[in-house]
């Protein structure tokens, strides 16, 4: 099944597999950190900082992903024109920089002006450890960023700051397509804590949610957008950046006042989160864990074949694989346990940690 580019947790669930449960996942939540820039020594390359001295500096992988990101982040320039209709004048003004962060930092992306000797740039700041290991989507991280970047630029710091923080923060969210990504974030904390879907889902439903606001900001924008196209949103977001009343731009562009939009929304993003929650296959997982503990084992593998077979995406496919390898194997089937693990190693590579277990068990 195809990955989705926004899905960044296949890769954070491999990397905390040691480190926090075994077998899971991490929940991680990405997204733009607004926070004042350490002074800087920058080493300007085609718009890429390589003045970067961390922990990754000999890591051979960097040179490797260096020689791509100039190309990635002339996509995201792109993608942030076509999603939003923002304008990035000179794209040279936008400086992409790294630095470290410790394993259970929130810190993934920033973005901030920065005054150098000869003029001054949008200094993106991109968490190293996130981008050397492949946890990061780089391109929907950059549009984010070049997305609070280009509006500043365009409307002065003064009048963009002025605006409310959920609409800088939603339309951010919803031009980089980072709504499924948070979303999956959710499920892996659940999937992390055996949370119950339906726990979750009464969470999400509560007036505010207090996991994730930017997911929440985000989804008025996505309403707007699959009822009435992006070319709305960018109509919205023209007309706001004119300093008009925001309120009085969404009530005109929708046609709804604003407590009929503010209900609509609330709507939509139950709606939204239940069908990813679906998709990620959860309730059968915990279904599965629940029947092995009651001593249903072969209950538990059938809810785990389904989830492996159907119409799930990938965030709990490998670890289905994983337990029923263990479980096939605790039922000495052993030919079928030896096929589960090696699916994991064919299949799903970016599972490190699944891949490194999955050999043991088969050795």
């Amino acid at each position: 099944m195809e990955r989705r580019k926004t899905e960044l947790l296949p890769m954070v669930i491999a990397l905390v597999l040691f480190a926090l449960l075994g077998p899971g996942p991490f929940f991680f939540l990405s997204g733009s950190q607004e926070r004042p820039i350490d002074e800087v020594r920058l080493e300007i390359l085609n718009g890429i900082d390589r003045s970067y001295s961390g922990r990754y500096q000999n890591d051979p992988r960097l040179e490797a992903l260096f020689s791509k990101l100039e190309k990635t982040r002339d996509q995201a320039q792109a993608a942030t024109a076509e999603k939003t209709g923002l304008l990035i004048g000179n794209s040279s003004d936008f400086v992409i920089r790294f630095k470290d962060t410790e394993l259970f930092s929130d810190f993934g992306a920033s973005i901030q002006p920065l005054r150098l000797a000869d003029g001054q740039v949008n200094l993106v700041t991109l968490s190293s450890r996130h981008f050397i290991l492949g946890i990061m989507d780089v391109q929907a991280s950059l549009v984010h960023e070049f997305i609070h970047g280009a509006m500043r630029e365009m409307m002065g710091a003064e009048r963009y700051y002025a605006l409310p923080k959920w609409i800088r923060e939603g339309i951010a969210v919803w031009g980089a397509g980072q709504l499924r990504e948070r979303c999956l974030n959710l499920i892996a904390g659940a999937f992390i804590k055996k949370q119950d879907p339906q726990k979750l889902l009464c969470e999400f439903k509560l007036p505010k949610n207090p996991v994730d606001n930017y997911l929440m900001d985000a989804m008025l924008f996505e309403f707007i957008s699959q009822n009435q196209g992006d070319q709305a949103v960018r109509n919205l977001l023209a007309e706001i950046m004119t300093g008009n009343d925001y309120t009085q731009a969404f009530e005109q562009v929708t046609g709804f006042d604003w407590a009929e939009l503010s209900w609509r929304k609330e709507r939509f993003a139950n709606m939204y989160f239940e069908g990813v929650v679906f998709e990620s296959g959860l309730g059968l997982f915990q279904q599965a864990q629940r029947l092995n503990q009651r001593g249903d084992r072969s209950g538990a593998i059938e809810q785990l074949v389904a989830l492996t077979e159907g119409p799930y995406d990938r965030l709990l496919q490998p670890n289905a694989w994983y337990w029923l390898g263990r479980w096939y194997f605790q039922g000495n089937q052993f030919r079928r346990a030896a096929d589960a693990f090696a699916t994991i190693l064919e299949e799903f590579p970016e599972y490190s940690g699944l891949q490194n277990d999955s050999q043991r068990w088969l050795e």
